[in-house]
Parts: structure tokens; C-alpha cells; sequence
């Protein structure tokens, strides 16, 4: 039997099989012996990620494990993959951006840590704060699963205060 090239790395796409998006799958079928054919199929399925503080509430010297689940950002099943997210406090509302790297490979899993600082200017990873501000992390979700269409985007976010949150009597 002859291999087929439907997907190699001489081909005009490199090695990559397009997909037409969220409603789309692949169909993969082998002959290896005559008459004998084994099939497999996948269906693509994209995810709503999700983000969380690793605390409601800190300290303004303290700091905070940002978490982004999302499937989707896991671009490549042997790297360790990353993307942005936007941090911002009610004192610097214009924040930082922050580089959420991948736990592992192949996890879909995003980690990051702010730090805070009331002293100094929001910089790097550090942001700045004052007690009673709320921290906002924001992340936008571009891959979106039906009903949404391939151009809608979905803002996740996270949120914490900083020093001691106190319920109202």
C-alpha cells in the first residue's frame, strides 16, 4: 500500500491539518493489511476558560497565584505555552500586564503571581495598590464553543480585595 500526504511537512500547510473551527473534526483512517482498516475520529471542541485568584483578599505587601484554565490557549501539546492577561487595582487603574505560563505541557492549566505594593510604582509583575482596592484580572476568551460564533469573544475575570474584607452588619 501507498502512503498517503495529506498532512506533511512538504505540503502548503506545513505540516498542519486545517480545521474549518469549532464545528469541525478530523477523520483519520489506515489500511494495514488489505481489507483490514482501522478509523478514528475527533471532534473539535473549544472550552470557556475560567480564572481565579488563589485568595479573596491580601495584604497590600502580599501577593496573589493568578489561575486561567483554558484548553484552548494550549497551542502546542509538547511546549510549555503562554498568553497575557490584563491586572489592574483601583489605585492604578491602567495596571500590568501579566504572562500567564503554562503549569506543564499539554495541561491547559496557566499560572502567574502578582505582587503588591503600596509604596511603589506598578512595575513588571508588581502592582500598585491601597487598602480597600479591588485587583481585577481580565482575560478574553477568543475560542468560544457553539452557541457563540468564531468572532465572539467572552471577558473572564478575577477579583480580590486587599486588606481585610469585612462583611456589612
Amino acid at each position: 500500500p501507498t502512503q498517503g500526504n495529506a498532512c506533511t511537512s512538504s505540503d502548503s500547510t506545513g505540516g498542519e491539518l486545517k480545521t474549518a473551527g469549532q464545528t469541525d473534526g478530523v477523520s483519520v483512517s489506515f489500511e494495514y493489511t488489505d481489507s483490514v482498516v482501522i478509523v478514528e475520529s475527533a471532534s473539535i471542541a473549544f472550552n470557556i476558560s475560567e480564572a481565579s485568584f488563589d485568595t479573596s483578599s491580601t495584604s497590600a505587601g502580599g501577593s496573589a497565584v493568578l489561575t486561567v484554565i483554558d484548553g484552548d490557549e494550549n497551542t502546542n501539546s509538547s511546549l510549555i505555552d503562554n498568553f497575557t492577561v490584563d491586572v489592574y487595582s483601583d489605585t492604578d487603574n491602567g495596571g500590568l500586564t501579566l504572562t500567564m505560563n503554562e503549569t506543564d505541557e499539554d495541561t491547559g492549566v496557566f499560572e502567574a503571581t502578582v505582587f503588591f505594593t503600596a509604596d511603589g510604582a506598578t512595575s513588571g509583575s508588581s502592582l500598585r495598590v491601597s487598602e480597600g482596592d479591588t485587583v481585577t484580572a481580565e482575560y478574553t476568551d477568543k475560542t468560544l464553543p457553539e452557541p457563540y460564533a468564531d468572532s465572539d469573544t467572552l471577558t473572564v475575570a478575577s477579583t480580590l480585595t486587599i486588606g481585610t474584607a469585612f462583611p456589612p452588619l
